[in-house]
């Protein structure tokens, strides 16, 4: 379960925006479909993202109540690098993506229907990235997506729906706020260990990583 969070909070994470825009966007996370033994367990799953949006970098943070901390995860806008910090198992990890420049591409098809989130329109778009079916919706009326791992989104994502085999997770724009943000860096904190994708995926895969 904490490894599928993770994963979903990737997702709202790994976006990078038009560096004209500078503020703080809030995502609301809700289930449905969750096992009934899982039931018990819900209000310790993740339900907020915040991301903050300042000049070529971003940083998103979703709140981990199981574990009593956050996910947090910096993207580089120009270079569509990644870092995730995490908390697994009492050690800190610096999770990088995009440094080796030979991450899959993740292409989305259009459904051609269309929603209303938060007063905007939006079109739909899905795919699926390993065990999951991801469906994106998206307007045209906020600063574009500018990731070279996401195709065909010219748009900012409002909702993105996660579809796994033991739950549905729902993320959803609540607010957005323009304006100035808090100072951060495009770096590993101390004593954080730095992992590629790659060597994470190894390393935690008896985790279900």
């Amino acid at each position: 379960m904490k490894i599928k969070a993770l994963l979903f909070a990737l997702l709202i994470g790994s976006v990078v925006y038009a560096q004209d825009f500078q503020g703080t966007i809030t995502y609301k996370i809700s289930y449905e479909d969750l096992p009934a033994e899982a039931e018990a367990y819900k209000s310790m799953l993740p339900n907020e993202t915040k991301v903050m949006i300042k000049e070529k970098i971003s940083k998103s943070v979703t709140n981990n109540p199981m574990s009593g901390g956050e996910t947090i995860i910096l993207s580089d806008n120009e270079s569509g690098k990644s870092m995730t910090l995490v908390d697994i198992m009492g050690e800190k990890y610096a999770i990088t993506s995009g440094e080796e420049g030979n991450d899959e591409e993740v292409e989305y098809e259009e459904s051609g229907e269309e929603k209303e989130i938060a007063g905007y329109k939006c079109k739909v778009a899905s795919t699926e990235v390993e065990n999951a079916n991801i469906t994106v919706c998206y307007t045209k009326d906020l600063p574009a997506i500018k990731n070279n791992n996401v195709k065909g989104l010219d748009g900012f994502p409002l909702e993105i729906i996660m579809e796994l085999d033991q739950m549905t997770m729902i993320q959803t724009v609540s607010e957005i706020n323009e304006g100035k943000v808090e100072k951060f860096k495009y770096e590993a904190p101390a004593g954080y260990k730095v992992l590629t994708a790659e060597e994470a995926k190894a390393k935690f895969s008896g985790l279900g990583m």
